[in-house]
């Protein structure tokens, strides 16, 4: 069932003439069992559910961020060492990385002389600690940034690539490769590093700022994030559904799909073979083909102004990293370690992602000097 009230006069709700030009194409790029944006609706007017349907004229940032955050709301926060252990089976784990006694008493010995710039006193202790055990992924890291402090960031970073190997699951030897590349004047190789330690540890926003601090002197823009909904879907007290959005029919046919997944337990059974309402790719991969579907739509037909989101979705669908965007995107604001979670070629992807369309070039200006490590 569906009812509409407007805070503005509203464009009309997507029919299936409007989503039609663009589905036969568009749809294969997805998954082959998603519903048609037209679909959707036909669902939501059969359903005993009431779906109520608000618009308003706009969102603000402030309020896109807070769809953001209700669809996909923070569970897990993640350790601060993260370590991967894959199985015999291929079954993935994530451990908190622990180092032994004897090094910890090292490491704690070694951060007085750090924080006072005593780098090479600092770096005899690391190197002891190196002695007990040559993979210490801490050690490996205090060892590189003795060197990078103290302007050596050749030898610093070869020191951040062995803790690469000693552990490649955390964002900050990579983060640290970066570093030393930009000072190396190796700005590609300092962005596939970046790419890869942001790809392992999204919004970390120590990390972004240190990013952001160098991004002129590497040619381009850091984007923090990619996607921020304009709708909202709530289930009120009486079970039903209140899906708010601006007009626009692409973002209607969103919260329409978000609604879809929130109050019809049949659509989840029938895709996941439970009722349960879990974070999921089949459903955010057929809402967002529902929204990349509607704004090609309007967009050929000259009935919606440019969205550059939107564009850039479009972009990364056509790309195929789909899934990757969703993984990046999405799931690690559930989840911080979502990435790591997943299989090694779906990180490559996200890696690409993050290259080709968080860091995205600018046209050359002035460089400034970045300070070390933020």
């Amino acid at each position: 069932v569906l009812w509409c009230a407007c805070a503005s006069p509203p464009r009309a709700r997507p029919t299936r003439a409007v989503a039609t030009p663009g589905e036969e194409d568009l749809l294969p790029t997805f998954r082959p069992s998603l519903l048609k944006p037209s679909e959707i609706f036909d669902r939501l007017e059969k359903s005993p559910v009431v779906y109520k349907f608000e618009t308003q004229p706009r969102m603000v940032p402030m309020e896109t961020q807070r769809n953001a955050r209700a669809f996909w709301p923070e569970q897990n926060t993640g350790v601060e060492f993260p370590v991967l252990e894959v199985g015999a089976n291929g079954a993935r784990s994530i451990r908190a990385y622990v180092p032994s006694p004897r090094i910890e008493r090292l490491l704690r010995e070694a951060e007085p002389a750090f924080q006072a710039r005593d780098y090479l006193t600092a770096e005899k202790r690391y190197e002891e600690a190196l002695r007990i055990d040559p993979t210490d992924y801490l050690a490996l890291l205090g060892w590189g940034d003795a060197a990078f402090f103290r302007g050596d960031a050749a030898v610093a970073l070869e020191r951040y690539v062995r803790a690469s190997r000693a552990n490649p699951s955390d964002h900050r030897s990579w983060y640290y490769r970066g570093n030393a590349l930009v000072e190396l004047n190796r700005g590609g190789d300092a962005l596939d590093a970046y790419a890869r330690a942001l790809a392992l540890r999204p919004r970390h926003a120590p990390m972004l700022d240190g990013i952001e601090l160098r991004a002129k002197r590497l040619g381009v823009r850091l984007r923090v994030d990619l996607f921020s909904p304009s709708a909202s879907v709530i289930q009120n007290d009486d079970g039903s559904i209140t899906i708010r959005t601006v007009p626009e029919p692409h973002w209607v046919a969103y919260g329409a799909c978000k609604a879809l997944w929130m109050g019809e337990p049949s659509r989840r059974k029938e895709v996941l073979g439970t009722e349960e309402h879990p974070f999921t790719t089949m459903e955010e991969t057929e809402c967002l083909a529902t929204l990349v579907i509607l704004y090609a739509a309007v967009r050929q037909g000259g009935d919606a102004e440019a969205e550059p989101a939107l564009d850039r979705l479009v972009e990364i669908a056509e790309a195929g990293l789909l899934d990757a965007f969703i993984l990046y995107e999405l799931g690690t604001r559930i989840w911080a370690h979502a990435v790591l979670m997943a299989p090694n070629p779906l990180l490559e992807e996200v890696a690409h992602l993050v290259r080709h369309f968080l860091l995205t070039p600018i046209p050359m200006v002035e460089t400034t000097a970045g300070s070390p490590h933020l």
